[in-house]
């Protein structure tokens, strides 16, 4: 066994004990209108107690994959963390929403050239009650593993690029194929995609129709989510926010969008799901959202709560009469 596959084999055993010790709290609705949109819902009895209910996927496109971002902020709207615990989402998000119900039926996971960089990067479900769901909608124990980047500053020594029986495809600007050509040449699991003129949404279709890419949990950074918004991509937004602050002097997952896009946004965005973890009955510890991002042709349904755009540009959500964190 070599020891990049002994590595690989600990890290999976490490994860999975992770999971199955953590103490997951069992979230609470506080507004449910998934029926307002054409989705299909999944889950098992662990899942849906832990999650009170079933979540709920959007219809990909035929032409594209189906795009989620899932992020987690702290009370002040930081997001950009080198490890997303550190922002205060705790067992729930962590094993329940960022690693559980958002990638356990999504063909790839997409990352940034910066969130892949760690040594351990590599993005897969690890509870076991999420690895049996996913197996059961017959899907790969581990998704395909997706990178973005433009410049080449990639660290293929990290470990989703060094897993061969795990497929890995790099989105490639200019710098980065002439930064990281022979290096991948030498990987015959890692399939080099060049980002050109027209953007990521060529790429995206390369993805549904060569490599049978249908839905994408896309992770970040902010630069690469914000792009992935610019060119139409995403469906939908779990996002997780918690009670404790952040570093003020970091970006919000959004970072530096127009006021142009601002407003686009206000009519684009509104909640499908909202729930929180309680820690008493007057104070929330986490409140997590799925939202929907809806794309120019894409008619409103009827009776939709709607979206509330902020002096500042920012976006919130009503969720029964209260006013939930700023989005953008």
């Amino acid at each position: 066994m070599t020891r990049r596959r002994q590595a690989f084999l600990e890290f999976v055993d490490r994860k999975t004990r992770e999971a199955e010790r953590a103490a997951i709290p069992q979230l609470r609705t506080d507004v449910d209108v998934s029926s307002n949109w054409v989705s299909h819902a999944i889950g098992n009895n662990w899942s849906r107690q832990h999650y009170d209910g079933d979540f709920h996927l959007l219809d990909s496109s035929p032409a594209v994959p189906a795009v989620s971002l899932v992020f987690v902020q702290s009370r002040d709207g930081n997001t950009v963390t080198p490890n997303p615990e550190q922002l205060g989402g705790g067992a729930a998000d962590t094993h329940l929403i960022y690693e559980g119900l958002t990638r356990v039926a999504a063909d790839a996971v997409l990352a940034g050239a910066v969130t892949a960089a760690g040594r351990h990067a590599f993005f897969s479900v690890w509870h076991p009650e999420m690895v049996s769901l996913r197996r059961e909608r017959g899907l790969p124990r581990h998704p395909l593993q997706i990178v973005v980047s433009n410049n080449g500053r990639v660290n293929l020594d990290a470990l989703l690029f060094n897993v061969p029986e795990v497929q890995v495809i790099l989105i490639a600007g200019p710098g980065c194929r002439n930064q990281c050509g022979t290096a991948i040449a030498e990987r015959p699991w890692i399939t080099m995609l060049p980002l050109v003129e027209n953007g990521l949404r060529d790429v995206f279709a390369r993805l549904r129709n060569e490599h049978g890419v249908s839905r994408i949990s896309a992770i970040g950074g902010p630069r690469t989510a914000s792009s992935l918004v610019d060119a139409g991509l995403v469906q939908d937004l779990h996002l997780t926010t918690a009670a404790r602050s952040g570093d003020l002097a970091r970006r919000g997952m959004l970072a530096r969008r127009g006021p142009s896009w601002r407003r686009s946004c206000r009519s684009a965005i509104h909640p499908i799901r909202a729930c929180c973890s309680n820690i008493s009955s007057s104070r929330r510890e986490l409140r997590i959202k799925a939202v929907r991002i809806r794309p120019h042709d894409d008619p409103l349904p009827p009776r939709l709560p709607p979206a509330v755009g902020n002096a500042d540009g920012t976006i919130t959500l009503g969720i029964r009469g209260r006013v939930g964190p700023a989005l953008v």
